[in-house]
């Protein structure tokens, strides 16, 4: 074999020790080869890229890996000049090889426009060989280099596929059978994790944050079945796919081999393959997201931020829908020494200890709720309550909070858990709550307060638990709140705690988060600690209570909004330290993906999401119903007896005076009276405008949905705006009465030709009576029937957009509505360790009707 000088540039490095190991035997078996690799932070400057490029140019053959395209290789575009200008003088150049790394598209075009033979079958081969992987095919490459740039007939072997998915455990050599593997590392008597990984980290040897997840798991008392694959089938490797994983590994016979599932995996698996959006349902475990950083750990740690803002799609958006419960960073990207052989900078993902303990142990007590029995399991039920007085407690957006814990509390009985009293209505819950201690200071003493209170830590209980706290942390709070255990909620060196059990139940409320209670810090300290007390409620529930779950009831607490990092979050950073790794079950109103995505990745909860309530016009209350009479009796005496106009005048305007809408409206008397048929315009269009203002009829309770005529209201406030393809049905009876929307919302207030004698506001509302009828009409046949018939009645003739909303509301709007049911259903299926479905986000009465039904761990786009 020929000496050779191959220069190498990888865009990832994770591929360089198994090229390391290539270039060592193929020395040893005779070959004579120079090789010099850097990787992608080795060229940081342009001067490492300029001796980057002439060293390249001095080579028999150039391999570039790209992984983002042209910019993964800072000096790629020096080397194609650099290559171009040898050409073109007629010096020889060496051959240049492009390698797209895991299917990016942009390194295909790049390896289309610069790589040498793309078009034959030299880069065919490398491709194959590259693609294929390991030890033994990148040895077989540099016999290949060899023999086509010396014209030499050196035996080799073609690319061979490797093994594409199996079992991988640092107790087993080699990969090991399914049925051996389960025999000797399956303990029927523990819960069991699933742990899927890409096969790259296993081809490359990049496994030491696996392995660290592994001990984990078996030291805390885990089995684990961790399983290597490429997640997407390809025919190219010959691999089969994350539905075969599932199917092999994790399901015996059709039913959960584990109990939970642990995945660092990156991206979406759903957003690529429509048909693996059934895969995790048929799974029915928890998923846990176990997150990677491509920081180096020391850029974590010092970080706000946490995870790049790149590695929030990739780590936790992405994964999101798929319907992963969104946990701590396990790894971080660390380039730790050069590779002696290659000389390039090698990059290993290496685990953080503290956190793969917090994942792991969070897993698997997600785990342990498939196998404890109901009724013995410890649930803590968590009212928020901002600000801490009575009339705040439970004080949900858009939810009724106790109607809501009153039905879950009937429903938990129903399966088993053990619920000892049961309540007539949300109302007699409340006041049980108030009975007990509650956070609001004002009108108990301490003593009062400390009779009252059923939870309490002693010295014995909360010094060990400050103990245990960073040291940072201890430090800070000690700094804000005083030696522990502070003076909130302490009575004779005991802290107390608001709630009370209901057989396995704790029922109770949120800490107060200590912004009024120590409110001369918050204008110095934008990072002011919880309180102690907020803490050691947590630590209670989790070690006094032995709380299996915990559910915080609906929007929102002041848990995801303590500081620390935004994503990715440390063992300082103060939502961990309260939850700590306990599952969060959370019902949240499905109309902020904003905040509910801040409480996801902060509180490592799973969101049920919830229907708002319905929704109504607002009309008009008395002042301004008297201001419209008035007005009304103007249109009819200007058409009729337009004498009487000099008398209407100043009664329209004392009416206006009495409803305070002269501030509203900032005009005087005596301006409006100058112009009173231009006051009349601006007068009409803010009472159409504030008539036909959407408003929210009553609160949601978790579980039900409007019946009746509010279940008619929300459907025609619900179709107000066009849904994707489905007209608004509101513009399309305007456009069926023969008027232009866009008109009659510009004039709501005039009256125009053709208008016959309304404004534009009131020929709105016409519109808007003709939905209700519509809608009533559909409602006595349970929404089912001739549509034509109804709109015909009411219109007086078809429409084609009618129908089109009509069809839309039967089949798919109302019965998405009516699986509010599910909601209730999605909790005790968090509550016993299964999988709850995935859905998106947004407002239904802006347009979004389609992202019902509700009960689903809901993500958004981030």
């Amino acid at each position: 074999m020929q000496p050779y000088r191959l220069v190498y540039f990888s865009a990832t490095s994770t591929e360089i020790p198994i090229l390391s190991q290539a270039v060592i035997r193929y020395r040893e078996g005779g070959g004579h080869l120079e090789i010099s690799a850097r990787t992608r932070s080795q060229l940081f400057d342009e001067s490492r890229q300029n001796a980057f490029v002439k060293e390249a140019l001095a080579a028999d053959l150039i391999i570039v890996t790209l992984h983002g395209g042209e910019a993964s290789c800072p000096a790629f575009d020096r080397l194609v000049a650099g290559l171009k200008e040898r050409r073109a003088s007629g010096e020889k150049a060496p051959h240049f090889h492009v390698q797209p790394v895991g299917g990016d598209e942009e390194a295909v075009f790049a390896a289309q426009n610069y790589a040498d033979g793309f078009d034959t079958g030299i880069w065919d081969t490398l491709n194959r060989y590259f693609t294929y992987g390991g030890p033994q095919n990148f040895f077989q490459m540099l016999i290949y280099i060899n023999n086509f740039l010396f014209e030499e007939a050196e035996v080799r072997v073609e690319p061979q596929p490797v093994l594409q998915e199996g079992i991988y455990h640092p107790d087993y050599p080699t990969v090991p059978d399914l049925d051996s593997y389960l025999a000797e590392k399956l303990d029927s008597q523990k819960p069991t994790v699933g742990l899927w990984f890409y096969q790259n980290y296993w081809l490359n040897h990049n496994l030491e944050f696996i392995d660290a997840i592994i001990r984990a798991i078996e030291n805390q008392g885990g089995n684990v079945i961790p399983v290597f694959h490429v997640r997407y089938p390809d025919k190219v490797l010959g691999n089969r796919g994350a539905d075969f994983v599932v199917d092999r590994f994790f399901l015996d016979q059709g039913r959960p081999r584990i109990d939970v599932l642990v995945n660092p995996l990156m991206f979406s698996l759903t957003l690529v393959m429509e048909e693996y959006k059934k895969l995790l349902p048929k799974l029915n475990v928890p998923c846990i997201q176990a997150m990677t950083s491509y920081s180096s750990y020391q850029q974590w740690k010092e970080s706000w931020q946490g995870m790049s803002t790149m590695e929030v799609s990739f780590c936790a958006a992405q994964p999101e829908f798929d319907g992963a419960l969104i946990n701590v960073p396990v790894a971080t990207r660390e380039e730790a020494h050069h590779d002696p052989i290659t000389g390039a900078l090698i990059a290993r993902l290496m685990p953080i200890p503290d956190r793969v303990e917090r994942m792991v142990s969070l897993s698997l007590n997600w785990a342990k709720l498939r196998r404890k029995p109901n009724a013995e399991k410890r649930i803590a039920i968590i009212y928020h309550h901002y600000p801490p007085r009575n009339d705040r407690i439970g004080c949900a957006a858009g939810l009724d909070s106790f109607a809501s814990v009153k039905l879950l509390l009937e429903r938990m009985a129903e399966r088993g858990y053990q619920v000892e009293r049961f309540y007539d209505s949300g109302d007699a819950m409340a006041e049980e709550v108030l009975e007990k201690m509650t956070y609001d200071r004002r009108w108990l003493t301490p003593e009062k307060m400390a009779d009252r209170a059923l939870a309490k830590a002693g010295p014995d209980d909360y010094l060990p638990w400050q103990a245990a706290l960073p040291e940072a942390t201890r430090n800070k709070m000690t700094e804000d709140w005083g030696q522990p255990p502070g003076d909130l909620f302490v009575h004779h060196g005991e802290l107390n705690f608001a709630g009370f059990t209901n057989g396995n139940v704790f029922i109770t409320m949120q800490p107060p988060r200590g912004y009024l209670e120590n409110a001369d810090a918050i204008i110095h300290d934008m990072y002011l600690s919880p309180p102690h007390h907020y803490l050691m409620k947590y630590r209670w529930l989790k070690d006094v209570f032995k709380a299996d779950a915990v559910i915080h009831v609906g929007k929102h607490g002041s848990l995801e909004w303590l500081p620390g990092k935004a994503l990715g979050l440390s063992e300082e950073c103060y939502p961990d330290l309260a939850i700590m790794d306990l599952p969060n079950i959370y019902p949240y109103i499905i109309n902020d993906p904003s905040e509910g995505t801040q409480a996801k990745r902060r509180s490592y909860c799973c969101i049920i999401d919830h229907l708002t309530p319905a929704f109504t016009n607002a009309d008009l209350y008395e002042d301004m119903a008297k201001v419209e009479n008035h007005l009304r009796d103007y249109q009819d005496a200007k058409r009729e007896d337009p004498g009487k106009l000099s008398l209407i005048r100043p009664m329209i305007w004392e009416a206006v005076a009495q409803a305070d809408l002269d501030k509203d409206l900032e005009i005087l008397e005596v301006e409006a009276m100058q112009d009173f048929e231009g006051f009349l315009q601006k007068l009409h269009a803010y009472l159409e405008d504030v008539s036909d203002t959407m408003i929210t009829d009553g609160l949601h309770t978790l579980g039900t949905y409007p019946e009746g005529q509010r279940l008619e209201e929300f459907v025609v406030q619900l179709t107000r705006l066009a849904n994707g393809n489905v007209p608004s049905l509101r513009e399309s009876i305007v456009a069926a009465m023969g008027y232009d929307y866009n008109e009659l919302v510009e004039n709501k207030g005039k009256t125009l030709p053709g208008f016959q004698g309304q404004t534009g506001g009131q020929l709105i509302r016409q519109a808007h009576e003709q939905a209700l009828q519509l809608v009533h009409q559909l409602a006595e046949n349970d929404y089912q029937g001739n549509h034509q018939e109804i709109i015909t009645s009411v219109l007086g003739q078809p429409h084609p957009n009618v129908a089109a909303v009509l069809d839309y509301i039967s089949q798919r709007l109302v019965p998405n509505i009516r699986r509010a049911t599910e909601e209730i259903d999605a909790a005790l299926n968090a509550l016993e360790g299964g999988f709850v479905e995935p859905g998106p986000s947004g407002a239904p009465s802006r347009g979004q009707a389609d992202i019902l039904p509700t009960g689903r761990n809901f993500y958004s786009v981030d």
